[in-house]
C-alpha cells in the first residue's frame, strides 16, 4: 500500500481500489446484495446495515453475516490484488476482516 493510500484510509477509514473485480463478479455481489435487501429490509426502509459488531441486536446471526452469503463475498478477501493492502493493514496473517456494508435505497 501506498503511503498516500494509507493517509486516505487513515482520513476517510475505507480504501478505493479498482479493478479488483470483472463486471460479472461485480454483477454476481450487486444480484446477491438486491436479494438480501428484498429478504430483510422492510419496504419503507431508507438505510440497513448488514453485519458489524451489534448484528445481534438487529437479529441478525452472526457480525460476519455477510461472509455467509456465499464463495462471491468470500472470494474478495483472498484476492491477489487486495492481499497486499490486507497484509499492510491487518498485518501478514490476516484472518477474516469484518467489513460493515450500509445500504442506502434512493
Amino acid at each position: 500500500m501506498q503511503s498516500y493510500e494509507a493517509y486516505l484510509f487513515d482520513l476517510q477509514g475505507y480504501l478505493k481500489v479498482p479493478e479488483v473485480l470483472s463486471s460479472s463478479e461485480l454483477s454476481e455481489l450487486n444480484f446477491i446484495l438486491d436479494q438480501k435487501i428484498e429478504q430483510i429490509c422492510p419496504p419503507a426502509t431508507q438505510t440497513y446495515r448488514f453485519g458489524g459488531p451489534i448484528a445481534h441486536l438487529r437479529g441478525q446471526t452472526s457480525p460476519f453475516e455477510i461472509l455467509n452469503w456465499g464463495k462471491a463475498y468470500r472470494n474478495p478477501i483472498a484476492h491477489p490484488v487486495m492481499t497486499p493492502y490486507l497484509e499492510s493493514l491487518l498485518g501478514e496473517k490476516y484472518g477474516s476482516p469484518c467489513k460493515l456494508v450500509e445500504v442506502r435505497k434512493t
